[in-house]
């Protein structure tokens, strides 16, 4: 008799549902229960969710379309049901049900690891403009804070990672009586599911990966300024290469320099809103800081064309985006920065500063953030979170012959599309 059988049990749905959404009828949700390591199934256990759309079709296809949220840490449920309200959408369960998969330690899952304290810390530190060491200071005692939470709660860290989250991903196809699924997954995602085509290729039928992250950490880790820098290089060359934009923003990579020079000297003090309380918190805005704003900016496909627009508007006092931007990415509560946390320790921190790749053909200002991103969430909080790193076995690229689509943000700052290139090289 096997120790684990997982076991789908239906329950009212936690978030809420797209308008003309009938719960038990279009969407149904529920809870697993999933070994905390699945080599260990007598063991502490875990709660998962997930929630699955019928497929409108009178004959559905056999294989569902399981749906896994970036991050790491991105609650599945919350991030994916908005997009299934959008016009055309529909397309997505005509013919197959999907499943949203709540990962281990996520918002709807239990337990949910997020640190309560950091919020407080990140409005603390932009509302000033510290010294780097002081910053890194109250970091590094709110993660040490978090990490003493979790462990008193009896958390076991070393459990949140892509090897026991794939494992999770088969224990719901179990549940749900899939023999072979589809797998949807975007940057974090992108990265899950090609554990889970690696670990259980015969459960996969097809794969559709966005916003590409490789299983080989070179490219993906140590060149993570030159995807940056390519994104801005990019943004100015199209608007120069583009008459209209190129008369009504003239100059636009020298404009952005000389606004980045300009704050680095002289900060300017703005306000942001969260719109879930309608609390004011002042941000020092510097140089550097704008350049990691820049990097939100990116990411969102419907703003590029405004960019250009933007960076003159702020060079002309006008803040507004930003203001706007940073409160969406900052007053986002869903991300289960602990998981984050687990996962990137154990797969991702296997690299020192030092290890930086060459940099001399970059704009110095972006290695010098990007670079800082990198230390501040990944090397400062391993040491004292006590994760250990999963070894090279994870590094290798995916080799499989199961069909998969790759999409790629031309104007992503961090994953580009050559790290797509990287990532299907073991594809045939």
């Amino acid at each position: 008799v096997p120790v684990f059988v997982p076991k789908f049990e239906q329950a009212p749905c936690p978030m809420g549902l797209p308008r003309g959404a009938v719960e038990g009828k279009d969407i149904s949700c529920g809870y697993l229960d999933v070994p905390e390591r699945h080599a260990e199934p007598r063991g502490t256990s875990i709660r998962l969710a997930a929630a699955d759309i019928s497929a409108t079709s009178d004959a559905p296809q056999p294989e569902p379309r399981f749906m896994l949220a970036g991050g790491p840490g991105e609650s599945a449920l919350s991030a994916f049901i908005p997009l299934l309200a959008l016009p055309g959408f529909d397309a997505l369960w005509a013919e197959r049900d999907v499943v949203l998969i709540e990962q281990r330690g996520t918002k709807y899952a239990t337990p949910f690891l997020q640190c309560a304290n950091m919020l407080s810390v990140k409005l603390e530190i932009m509302a000033q403009d510290l010294h780097e060491d002081e910053e890194d200071a109250l970091r590094l005692h709110a993660w040490e804070l978090c990490r003493d939470e979790f462990l008193a709660s009896g958390v076991d860290l070393a459990a949140y990672n892509s090897l026991e989250n794939a494992a999770d991903v088969i224990a719901v196809a179990d549940a749900l009586g899939y023999e072979q699924v589809n797998l949807f997954g975007g940057s974090y995602g992108s990265l899950l599911a090609q554990h889970v085509m690696r670990d259980y290729p015969d459960r996969v039928r097809a794969a559709v990966l966005s916003d590409v992250s490789p299983l080989e950490h070179a490219p993906n880790m140590l060149y993570k300024a030159h995807g940056m820098d390519r994104s801005l290089r990019v943004l100015f060359g199209r608007c120069a290469a583009d008459d209209a934009c190129d008369q009504a923003y003239p100059d636009l990579e020298n404009v952005y320099w000389s606004l980045i020079s300009q704050l680095n000297e002289t900060p300017v003090r703005l306000q942001i809103i969260d719109p879930n309380t309608g609390s004011t918190y002042d941000l020092i805005l510097t140089g550097d800081r704008l350049i990691a704003l820049t990097r939100n900016l990116l990411y969102i496909t419907a703003l590029l064309p405004d960019l250009p627009g933007a960076i003159y508007d702020m060079a002309g006092g006008n803040f507004e985006l930003v203001e706007l931007i940073e409160a969406r990415f900052l007053f986002s509560l869903d991300l289960a920065d602990g998981m984050y946390t687990s996962v990137v320790c154990a797969e991702l921190a296997d690299f020192s500063a030092s290890d930086q790749a060459e940099t001399k053909s970059l704009y110095p200002p972006v290695v010098r953030v990007v670079e800082d991103i990198l230390d501040e969430v990944m090397l400062q909080p391993c040491p004292l979170w006590g994760v250990e790193h999963l070894g090279d076995k994870l590094d290798q690229s995916l080799v499989a012959d199961i069909p998969t689509l790759m999409l790629s943000g031309e104007y992503d700052p961090t994953v580009p599309p050559r790290l797509a290139q990287i990532a299907a090289k073991g594809l045939d």
